[in-house]
């Protein structure tokens, strides 16, 4: 009887009982051309950070070199999908990007916020691929005192990271 109790149970649970958890995960890793880290506070939400450089060394003759600096920083939801597969998210959120940057020798920044929507799938809860879709952008854009403001374009960046800790 015993038996029949817990196969039923199992049966009625189906995927969510043996869903992946993501609840206090460390993730660390590449995105698109940045170091990112990635700390889910609950199975739902997640905070997430990145930062990169750019060196270009100028050719002789050609004037300064050129470089650029960038920090990202947001909050995403997270959901599951276990009925198409244990260890798919659904993940829509919100990013910030500061960039600074300097090209032959004149300094720029620009401000970026970015919602998207996107998809990660996390393997034996250790490894995770992501993309994300970004719709549209908001863009403040400043040089020699002129700034310029605007919505920028759709745009999309994918992701790798190893995750540590949980729950």
């Amino acid at each position: 009887m015993s038996r029949m109790l817990l196969a039923a149970a199992l049966l009625f649970c189906g995927g969510p009982c043996f869903a992946e958890s993501m609840n206090h995960k460390l993730g660390l890793g590449l995105r698109s051309d940045s170091a990112d880290v990635r700390y889910f506070v609950t199975d739902w939400l997640a905070a997430h950070a990145g930062a990169s450089f750019w060196y270009d060394a100028a050719d002789r003759g050609q004037g300064a070199d050129n470089s650029t600096y960038s920090v990202m920083f947001g909050a995403f939801y997270n959901k599951e999908l276990p009925s198409l597969k244990d260890g798919v998210f659904v993940q829509a959120g919100l990013t910030n990007t500061y960039f600074w940057g300097k090209v032959s020798g004149e300094q720029w920044h620009e401000w970026d916020i970015n919602p998207f929507v996107g998809g990660e799938f996390v393997y034996k809860g250790r490894f995770g691929v992501d993309f994300k879709v970004i719709p549209f952008q908001y863009v403040r854009y400043v040089t020699r005192g002129n700034c310029t403001r605007g919505w920028g374009g759709m745009a999309g960046s994918m992701g790798a990271h190893i995750y540590f800790g949980g729950a």
